[in-house]
């Protein structure tokens, strides 16, 4: 029952997530753009958000400042995604409003369980 809304604008990385995603029994939209993803939340409502930072036109960081400025405390929380995996990269990343920071490639075992974690996080706070 898990609803996950994966973005990358890469369509190999994007496949590889829905696919894991998927697998571990998740409910997944995955779409191409920052712009795209905010027009699906539109009508996806998801638990956790899975973004690729480095996009055209809207990041993964102005993504997610987007989505908790719309949402506020009831935002869906956000993974982030990308090949920047240094200490500045994972602190500008929750100070964008991101819960996680995970370098590329990603370990989707992992990544599948903080979905998971975090999903469990936001249904008690609900």
């Amino acid at each position: 029952g898990v609803r996950v809304l994966a973005v990358d604008d890469d369509a190999d990385s994007r496949e590889l997530m829905l696919l894991n995603m998927q697998t571990a029994g998740a409910e997944v939209l995955a779409v191409g753009s920052g712009s795209a993803a905010l027009d699906a939340l539109e009508s996806f409502s998801p638990h956790v958000i899975v973004a690729d930072i480095a996009m055209p036109e809207i990041d993964g960081f102005e993504l997610m400042r987007r989505v908790v400025e719309r949402a506020g405390a009831g935002a869906p929380r956000g993974i982030a995604l990308s090949a920047y995996a240094s200490i500045e990269d994972a602190q500008r990343a929750r100070e964008a409003g991101f819960a996680l920071h995970f370098g590329k490639p990603a370990d989707y075992p992992a990544l599948v369980r903080s979905v998971a974690e975090l999903a469990g996080l936001m249904s008690d706070s609900r």
